[in-house]
Formats: C-alpha cells, sequence, structure tokens
C-alpha cells in the first residue's frame, strides 16, 4: 500500500523520509520541512508522536543526515520503499487519536 508523505502542518503526524537522496542533497526544501516539524514538537508533550522518520533503502540511521531530534525517535524501514501493513495500521492508530491543532 502506498501511502503520500505529508508534512504536518495540518495538526496531523508527518513522516519524514530518508534515503541516498536526502544523504546527497546539502540543501532543499525538504530540510526547511524537517526543521519546522522539529520546531513544531517543541509545544508538544514528548510523548505526543508527531516525527515519524522514514527509511526507504540502506541509509543507515547512525550516518543519516538529519535533525538530532529525528534520533530520539523509533525510525521505520522500508524494504524497497514499500509500506508495511504494520505500519499502516500505527499510522491509522494516530490519526485516530489526533494531534493538538497547530496555533
Amino acid at each position: 500500500m502506498a501511502l503520500a508523505p505529508r508534512h504536518g502542518n495540518l495538526g496531523l503526524p508527518g513522516w519524514q523520509l530518508i534515503s541516498a537522496n536526502t544523504q546527497a542533497g546539502v540543501e532543499g526544501y525538504f530540510r526547511r520541512e524537517w526543521i519546522l516539524a522539529v520546531s513544531r514538537t517543541l509545544e508538544m508533550a514528548d510523548d505526543q508522536a508527531f516525527l515519524l522518520p522514514v527509511v526507504i533503502d540502506a541509509t543507515e540511521e547512525a550516518s543519516a543526515r538529519v535533525p538530532d531530534r529525528f534520533r530520539e525517535r523509533q525510525w521505520s524501514r522500508f524494504v524497497d520503499g514499500e509500506t508495511t501493513p504494520e505500519f499502516v495500521e500505527g499510522l491509522r492508530r494516530l490519526l485516530a487519536r489526533g494531534v493538538a491543532p497547530a496555533r
């Protein structure tokens, strides 16, 4: 099942795709979106799920060029870029719980 990633700008959890392409990109709008997502978490309780880093290739977590805050979260891995039923179900549960609306 394919899901389109979205930045969490509507108060919904978003996931951050991490790959060889993001590793190679020293600049890019995606980096701004990542920083905005991290900034948003500063107003949230620590137990609120919002950042959902997802690796879609062989990129290693330890060497990934990502904001430090991403490393504090559980990362998901999609083999060959394909979502898993477990990830989809977990995302559905998160969306059902909701997130406080942006101010």
